[in-house]
Parts: structure tokens; sequence; C-alpha cells
């Protein structure tokens, strides 16, 4: 069965597979493999741990582990969300349903929204059966927070969403460290 998004998508005409192109609101796309993400994400040896934030809620320090890609996802995913919430004109609430949709529709996994502080500019997100995660461990075998590609792109849809630029998004727990599921914090 088709995602609802993408029914829509069709429907309008904004969404279609011809001639070995993937075409989603006049934008191309292309499918891969989730462990050629992963080459991506390995290019970066030298993931940054010396960028702290501060919590709001525990007021502890975290390490943040970063690669160049998650700067690069942040900056693309951001544009693609503003793009795509003109050409749809959702609201906020419309937006998030989207957002959930399209993780599933990219196979990037199941996402489930824990907390969402519009006042304060900060979400908790759950991500389950994340494609990313199952090849990295497949491919690794190595217990680790992975998720540098997703966490870019949850930095920039959130940057949308919330309106403000220099938000980031931290891994707190990922499956590939065997936790149940991933989890973000938006901030």
């Amino acid at each position: 069965m088709l995602s609802p998004l993408i029914q829509k998508l069709l429907f309008v005409k904004q969404f279609s597979i011809d001639g070995g192109r993937i075409s989603v609101l006049g934008n191309d796309f292309i499918m891969l493999d989730a462990s050629n993400l992963l080459e991506l994400q390995e290019l970066d040896k030298t993931k940054m741990y010396n960028i702290v934030k501060e919590s709001a809620r525990s007021q502890l320090k975290r390490i943040v582990e970063h690669a160049q890609v998650y700067k690069k996802m942040k900056e693309a995913s951001l544009r693609s969300i503003a793009e795509l919430s003109k050409k749809v004109g959702i609201t906020d609430e419309g937006q998030i349903k989207v957002l959930q949709e399209l993780f599933d529709i990219y196979g990037l996994g199941k996402l489930e929204i824990i907390n969402l502080d519009n006042p304060h500019k900060r979400a908790t997100l759950r991500l389950h059966d994340s494609s990313l995660v199952s090849a990295y461990f497949e491919r690794y075998k190595v217990k680790a927070k992975v998720c540098a590609i997703t966490a870019g792109i949850l930095a920039g849809i959130f940057s949308y969403l919330f309106d403000k630029k220099d938000l980031e998004c931290v891994e707190i727990k990922c499956k590939a460290e065997r936790e149940d599921f991933c989890l973000f914090e938006v901030a």
C-alpha cells in the first residue's frame, strides 16, 4: 500500500518514476542502498567530539558527534522542507505529519515525535527501524552512534519548522549501540 503522501503527490502529478528518473515535486531524487550512504558518512574520519551543547532539561553537557556530512545534510534538508512547504502549502501541524511520512517513504525509518516544544524551539524524536543503522551494523559490527546523516536532516527540517537557523540535532541513543531505537534531541 502506498503512503498517503505518495497518493496525494501522484494525484497532483508531483511524483513519478519514469525513464530511470524519480521526481518528487519537480525535484530529481535517487534511491540508494543504505550501505552506500554509509560510505559518504565514513568519508570524514575526523568526527568532531569537542562541540558541547548545554541541555536545558538536564543542565548536563553532552558531547556531540558531527561529521562534515551533518552540516551539508542540515543545509540541504532546510532548503528541501522550505520548498516542499511552499509547493504543498501545509500548516505547521501538517508539516510534522509530512515529515514523518517522508522518513517512512525515503526508508529512513519510522519517526516518532516524543516532545515538541515550540516556544522553546526544542524537540525530542525517536526513530525506529533505521535502514542506515541496520546497514552500518551489518557492515561494521561495531557499537556506535552512526546517525550523522539523519541528525543533519532533522536539524535542517526543525530549523525551518522552528524558524531558527542555529538549531542543532544530537543523537542521544542509537540502535547500533544495542538500544531499542535511536533518540534525537533538537535544540
